[in-house]
C-alpha cells in the first residue's frame, strides 16, 4: 500500500520494516492526509506531489519532509523515519532514533551535526498518544484545532553503506507536553509556528536562534479526541482510525 508514496514524482524514499504496537516513545505514530494545494500554501512549495493519505504512519516508514534544496528554496521529499547517524556501522540503529529531546538535541553525538546543518520539517495532520482512561489505556488523536498541517521540528541525515547504498532518514524533536495534553503524556512533538519554521529551515541559522525556535513550540490550539484501539495495529490504515471513539 506504499506504492503510490514510493513512485510519486520521483521523490526519494526507501523500503522499510513495520514496527508493531504503540511504543514508549513520545511520538511513535502519526497521520498525514493533506492535499497538494494545502501543502503548497502552508509551506510555500511549488507543485508538491499528491500523496496517498496515511492514517497510521509507523517508525522506519517513509514520511513527508520539507527541507532546503540546493537552489536555496524548499522541497518535499520522503525520508525514512528513524535517523541513522553518518558514523553508524549498522543502519538498524535508526529504528530506535525516532525522537530527539529539544533540551539536548544540539549536544547529543547522534544529532548535533544534523542540528547544525540539516534541519527540516516533518509534516503531519495529527499524531497519536496513549493515555490511561477508566476503561484502560487507549489512544488519542491530537491535531490542530484549525485542521491545518502540523510542521514538526526535525533533523535529517544521509547515511552511506560500504556497498555505497545511500539512505536519507529523519528524527522528530520533542518537548514538554502542552498543559491540555500533559494528562495523556508528558512529551509531544515540537510543532513550529509559520514564523519559526522559517528560522528553523534557514541555512546558517545561529544555534541560539534554532534553540529559541524549539522553545517556542506551539502548545495551544490543539484538538484532542479519544480514538479506537484499532490504531494499535500498524497494519490498520484508514480514515476510521482518526474518528472519535464510540465510547471511552
Amino acid at each position: 500500500y506504499w506504492s503510490r508514496w514510493w513512485d510519486c514524482s520521483g521523490l526519494r524514499s526507501f523500503c522499510c520494516v513495520v514496527v508493531s504496537g504503540p511504543g514508549r516513545d513520545v511520538c511513535g505514530r502519526f497521520a498525514f492526509f493533506a492535499p497538494p494545494d494545502t501543502i503548497a500554501r502552508q509551506f510555500d512549495l511549488t507543485d508538491p506531489p499528491s500523496l496517498e493519505p496515511r492514517y497510521n504512519i509507523s517508525p522506519t516508514q517513509p514520511v513527508p519532509v520539507v527541507r532546503r534544496d540546493q537552489d536555496g528554496g524548499s522541497g518535499l521529499d520522503l525520508l525514512r523515519w528513524g535517523l541513522i547517524p553518518r558514523w553508524a556501522k549498522d543502519p538498524s540503529i535508526g529504528n530506535r532514533m525516532i525522537n530527539a529531546r529539544a533540551e539536548t538535541v544540539s549536544e547529543k553525538p547522534a544529532f548535533r551535526e544534523a542540528f547544525a546543518r540539516r534541519r527540516c520539517l516533518i509534516l503531519a495532520s495529527g499524531f497519536y498518544e496513549w493515555g490511561e482512561t477508566p476503561s484502560g489505556k487507549r489512544p488519542f488523536f491530537i491535531s490542530r484545532s484549525d485542521e491545518e498541517i502540523m510542521g514538526f521540528a526535525g533533523l535529517w541525515e544521509s547515511w552511506r553503506s560500504e556497498a555505497n547504498q545511500v539512505v536519507e532518514s529523519c528524527v522528530i524533536i520533542t518537548m514538554n507536553a502542552a498543559p491540555n495534553l500533559a494528562g495523556i503524556h508528558e512529551r509531544m512533538p515540537v510543532v513550529l509556528a509559520p514564523d519559526t519554521q522559517t528560522v528553523w529551515l534557514a541555512d546558517g541559522a545561529a544555534p541560539e536562534n534554532c534553540l529559541a525556535a524549539l522553545r517556542s513550540g506551539v502548545a495551544e490550539g490543539l484538538a484532542i479526541r479519544p480514538v479506537e484501539r484499532t490504531v494499535n495495529n500498524p497494519s490498520n490504515d484508514g480514515i476510521e482510525l482518526i474518528r472519535p471513539a464510540a465510547s471511552h
